[in-house]
């Protein structure tokens, strides 16, 4: 974020999976259930598109190949 790649509205895209504090246990840790537990504890944010595709360049709406906006 602070270089810029990441915008601050996205930082809940990106989750850290801490580990043991003992380097030891490291070995035989579950990360795959840290990571499974980090994944459904996620919650998702108001998100804000950087383009709306719905858009033609003048500023009208597009119609889809079904007839919708």
């Amino acid at each position: 974020m602070e270089a810029g790649f990441i915008k601050n509205l996205s930082e809940r895209l990106v989750t850290f999976v801490d580990g043991p504090t003992d380097l030891r246990e490291h070995e035989t840790f579950d990360w795959g259930k840290a990571a499974l537990e980090a994944i459904d504890s996620w919650e998702g944010g108001k998100n804000i598109p950087l383009y709306d595709w719905s858009m033609e360049s003048d500023s009208t709406q597009c119609e889809d190949s079904y007839g919708g906006t």
